[in-house]
């Protein structure tokens, strides 16, 4: 499946990046050189951590030569800073090669071949032959799993530009054109295999205590990392693994420091109270298209201990990665609001705290709790915006409504909100999107979530309120949500069907993705139907 992630460009939403692209003044890069052979620096990466692994386990930083000339050339007639060079394999010339371990006794680079090698330490890299110098970088810095990389110029021979990409190639040709996104996000854009080895021991762990982590291994391309994992889910969507269990992976936990693509913590979830398989995706896209600090979301394949599993969305985890990417450096607490917590007077340590700075304080939450205590005048609301960035919390609950969405605010049941320090004052973060596009459980009025009823109470915040229902039924028009139903169910539908521990038959499926398709069509203009009759 990767091959073809990295043969196209992709459409890829990239929402907020994991960080800015690095350009040469941000790394201080420095490319200088011309090569008297076509013999140069294919790629490089020099902070591996998960696109590459060595026979020993290791993720070491690696690059690549390639030989662009007519002819072998002699390994030994190359150096990387005047040493010798730490040969990991030389590619097939036609084919590319997989294997990692493959051709490392070969003496020669053939004619359009890659060689990859072990990076030296930090700082500048220079390529020789014979004592010439060919080709040199210095990366400087560009992030965990980005490469400098050349793409194919347009002639035999020719030598491009250095690139950054979040797309590295380790062992093959880059090709024409690198995919567009950080690495984080083509993994959520790749539809790719997930391996899950879970050992006797932590398998019988999982089926006594379903939360507590437990160690296994992740397989992804080429690559098998220590992890810790547990099963996701309450109530509803709770699998044990005898049946379509949801995981959440932890990478950090059991390789401190350590990332895969950039993230600390994965999400797999089941769908099984989704059976159009669509939910996730065409919600947090909308929500991510409003504005909002809301999860990437795509489609994995998944085996447990070699036994494919099925079809998963790959949710992305809202840690300290997620606030990171949205917030920047951040420092606040992140709560977690699930089932009836809310903001009240004496409940605040019902919010579990996720990610926080500040574990032991919920004076935050007392001081919004007391403000929707008092009647909801204009004072009041001039208050509470002080503690609480309503704009983006009327925005929303507003997506909310009009995804037909009952797990979330509007039920004060499963969502989070984090007080960011950047302006002082609570967001909300959505989560539950699997349940949306299928019922209308309340109106965009008559929801229970605290601070939503204390705006509907106030005549100026109800207007901004409406207004901005409006705006977000003109954004899922434009955003065109039945179009993008179509391309999902044309991709993923078959796999959907095939799956082997879906709980949902073929019959029930098609009446779900139905259901979803008239709610996507008819959402607009319901909510402005509402909002006229209010």
């Amino acid at each position: 499946m990767i091959f073809w992630l990295l043969g196209c460009r992709v459409s890829v939403d990239p929402g907020v990046p994991d960080r800015p692209l690095p350009v040469e003044e941000d790394t201080g890069s420095q490319v200088s050189g011309v090569a008297p052979l076509p013999i140069w620096i294919n790629e490089m990466m020099p902070e591996n951590d998960s696109t590459w692994q060595a026979p020993d386990g290791s993720l070491p930083p690696w690059g690549e030569v390639r030989n662009g000339s007519e002819g072998d050339v002699q390994r030994s007639d190359l150096r990387i800073n005047s040493a010798a060079i730490e040969w990991v394999y030389t590619s097939t010339p036609d084919t590319g090669d997989v294997d990692s371990g493959a051709n490392t006794e070969s003496d020669v680079i053939p004619a359009g071949a890659v060689a990859m090698f072990t990076l030296p330490d930090d700082g500048a890299i220079e390529l020789s032959w014979q004592g010439v110098r060919t080709d040199s970088l210095d990366p400087g810095d560009p992030g965990p799993d980005y490469a400098w990389a050349r793409f194919d110029a347009g002639a035999p021979g020719a030598q491009s530009a250095w690139e950054l990409t979040g797309a590295p190639t380790p062992g093959y040709d880059n090709g024409n054109r690198p995919p567009e996104g950080s690495p984080s996000d083509l993994f959520y854009a790749d539809y790719s295999r997930i391996d899950l080895t879970i050992p006797p021991d932590s398998w019988d762990s999982l089926t006594g205590d379903p939360y507590t982590g437990v160690p296994a291994t992740l397989g992804y391309e080429r690559i098998a990392i220590p992890v810790e994992i547990h099963l996701k889910g309450v109530y509803g969507s709770l699998r044990t693994l005898e049946g379509k269990a949801s995981f959440s992976v932890d990478i950090n936990a059991a390789r401190p420091g350590g990332t895969m693509r950039g993230l600390k913590k994965l999400k797999f979830n089941n769908m099984v109270q989704d059976p159009s398989g669509v939910h996730e995706h065409l919600t947090y896209g909308l929500m991510r298209a409003a504005g909002l600090a809301a999860p990437r979301v795509g489609y994995l394949q998944v085996y447990v201990n070699g036994e494919y599993w099925g079809v998963y969305t790959n949710v992305e985890a809202e840690d300290d990665v997620f606030l990171d990417r949205y917030f920047g450096e951040h420092g606040g607490n992140l709560y977690e609001g699930a089932y009836g917590v809310d903001f009240v007077v004496g409940d605040e340590f019902a919010f579990e705290c996720d990610e926080c700075a500040f574990p032991d304080d919920r004076s935050d939450i007392t001081a919004v709790a007391t403000v929707l205590d008092q009647a909801p005048t204009d004072a009041a609301m001039a208050q509470l915006e002080t503690l609480v960035d309503l704009d983006q919390f009327l925005t929303e609950y507003a997506v909310e409504q009009l995804t037909l969405h009952w797990d979330g605010y509007a039920t004060a049941n499963n969502y989070r909100v984090f007080n960011d320090p950047g302006q002082d004052r609570f967001v909300i973060i959505p989560w539950g999107a699997d349940q949306t596009w299928i019922d209308e459980y309340f109106t965009p009025f008559n929801g229970y979530g605290r601070i939503m009823t204390f705006c509907i109470a106030n005549a100026r915040c109800l207007s901004r309120y409406e207004s901005t229902l409006l705006e977000v039924a003109d954004l899922a028009e434009a955003e065109d949500l039945p179009l993008q139903f179509r391309d999902l169910v044309a991709r993923y539908n078959d796999d959907f069907l095939a799956d082997p521990r879906t709980e949902w038959d073929a019959d029930l499926h098609g009446y779900y993705l139905s259901l979803t398709l008239g709610n996507l069509r008819d959402g607009p203009d319901r909510v402005r139907a509402e909002v006229a009759a209010h």
